[in-house]
C-alpha cells in the first residue's frame, strides 16, 4: 500500500484527467459496497478541497463530490518517507545507530 490514514496524497494514474494532480487527505480504508465497488482493489476514502469526479461506466452516471473512494494505486503520499521501501529505512537506521 502506498498510503496510510492521515496522509496527504496526490492523485496520479487516474482514468479521468480531471482528477490528476488533486491533493487529497486519506481518511480510512474503503470497504466495497454496491454503490462503490472496486472489486477488492486496495482503496481509501479520501476528502479533497476540490470536487473529485467518478464516472460509472455501465450507467454513464457522473458523480462529483469532495469525498469518496480512491484506489491506492492512484495515490502517491506526500511525506518525507514516501516511496521508500522498508528495507531502505532499515538500512538508514543501521548506519545511524
Amino acid at each position: 500500500m502506498n498510503c496510510r490514514p492521515g496522509d496527504l496524497a496526490i492523485s496520479i494514474n487516474t482514468r479521468w484527467p480531471e482528477n490528476i494532480g488533486l491533493i487529497v487527505r486519506v481518511v480510512r480504508r474503503h470497504v466495497d459496497n454496491p454503490a462503490w465497488n472496486f472489486r477488492g482493489e486496495p482503496t481509501w476514502w479520501c476528502v479533497c478541497g476540490q470536487p473529485m469526479t467518478w464516472h460509472f461506466l455501465p450507467t454513464t452516471r457522473v458523480v462529483k463530490a469532495h469525498e469518496g473512494p480512491v484506489p491506492d494505486a492512484c495515490l502517491r503520499p506526500i511525506r518525507p518517507d514516501a516511496g521508500r521501501h522498508t528495507e531502505d529505512r532499515r538500512a538508514d537506521e543501521l548506519v545511524t545507530a
